[in-house]
């Protein structure tokens, strides 16, 4: 798995070394456990998974996660193209179980990345995900 990205690189993942990346990973794991996501994934610009933590199997395998995530980059920048939607913040796929699909496109260590969550039926996601960008946002900055 690539490690958090430097100036826009990613870079080896070393426990050791990279305290940032074990405390997002504490962080999205509570989430998870706590029963507010089912999974939480966090891709970087090219689709490679930076962080993955899922309760179950909410994906059969990680190659269907970055196929999927692919694909709402590609729609993110098809959108993009019409005018009132020039900056894309994210995209919601519900079924009709009540399950939601979120994806947010968020400004990570100098790249677009891509926040991808599976949010349990009838479970509020909006503000518990505004609070856990604003703690990357502090992380990084802190990297940075």
């Amino acid at each position: 798995m690539p490690g958090f990205p430097k100036n826009g690189k990613n870079t080896p993942h070393h426990h050791q070394n990279n305290s940032i990346q074990v405390k997002i990973e504490t962080i999205l794991t509570n989430l998870v456990n706590s029963g507010l996501y089912d999974a939480i994934y966090l891709f970087d610009e090219t689709g490679l998974p930076i962080v993955q933590r899922k309760k179950n199997q909410a994906f059969s395998n990680d190659i269907e996660t970055v196929e999927v995530t692919t694909l709402m980059n590609q729609i993110k920048s098809s959108t993009t193209r019409i005018e009132e939607f020039e900056k894309l913040n994210e995209i919601i796929i519900e079924s009709s179980t009540g399950k939601r699909l979120i994806f947010r496109f968020i400004d990570f260590f100098g790249q677009t990345a891509t926040l991808v969550a599976i949010i349990p039926q009838g479970k509020s996601y909006r503000n518990m995900t505004n609070n856990l960008l604003r703690t990357l946002d502090r992380l990084t900055e802190s990297e940075l």
